[in-house]
């Protein structure tokens, strides 16, 4: 009878140890998935603001950055070139005759101008260049630590790279050409402004010289 009680006692005791056992690994096991889902839950939603920080940032025609984020990206080149006295180009692109092509051809041809310049930019230009849409049909273009030489150089060749996409709309072959003004930072400059007027005032002359051209402040 001792035998046989000592025997209960033990396979309690093992019962017992085994409904432990089971149950610090059922929480182990709830901790893990409870980590996991807290894990990817968190994940989530830096990804989620991510992306809105992204869109938030971006053109939706052409998906280059927009006005604001270009801008910003300016003024923080500008502060770094003041900071370490290196250099910044601003160019200036303008889509030539946009006006009067979206007014013949309709709001979707002007919409194809715009993505095929976007492209243009995206393969004619190296990764230092940092480019956006600045508004309707123009462009903005930033050169940091190059010379106005390598950015002239860099500006002839998304020239030639946006004229090479012939379009044909209504049987016609539509020549998609740009003017573009560069200025350079210069020691005094505070304001993006300041040389964003340059640029402009060099895209001006572009336009009035013919388009289809490069022109740099002087």
């Amino acid at each position: 009878a001792l035998l046989e009680q000592q025997q209960k006692l033990n396979e309690e005791r093992i019962n017992s140890q085994t409904r432990t056992t089971q149950l610090l690994a059922i929480a182990g096991l709830t901790g893990l998935v409870t980590a996991f889902f807290l894990g990817y839950s968190l994940l989530s939603h830096r990804r989620h603001r991510a992306e809105l920080i992204r869109l938030a940032e971006r053109d939706e025609l052409t998906g280059l950055l927009n006005r604001r984020a270009i801008v910003r990206k300016a003024v923080e080149l500008l502060s770094r070139a003041r900071e370490s006295k290196g250099t910044l180009v601003i160019g200036l692109i303008d889509l030539d005759h946009f006006k009067s092509i979206n007014d013949r051809f309709g709001h979707a041809v002007g919409d194809q101008l715009l993505q095929r310049l976007a492209v243009a930019l995206r393969t004619a230009l190296h990764t230092r260049e940092v480019f956006g849409r600045y508004g309707g049909e123009e462009f903005l273009v930033l050169f940091p630590d190059m010379t106005m030489e390598q950015a002239r150089q860099g500006s002839e060749k998304l020239r030639g790279a946006l004229r090479e996409q012939h379009m044909r709309v209504d049987d016609q072959e539509v020549i998609v050409t740009l003017s573009l003004g560069l200025a350079s930072y210069e020691p005094g400059d505070v304001l993006f402004d300041q040389v964003a007027r340059r640029a402009d005032i060099a895209l001006y002359v572009a336009k009035t010289q013919g388009r289809d051209r490069v022109e740099i402040f002087n």
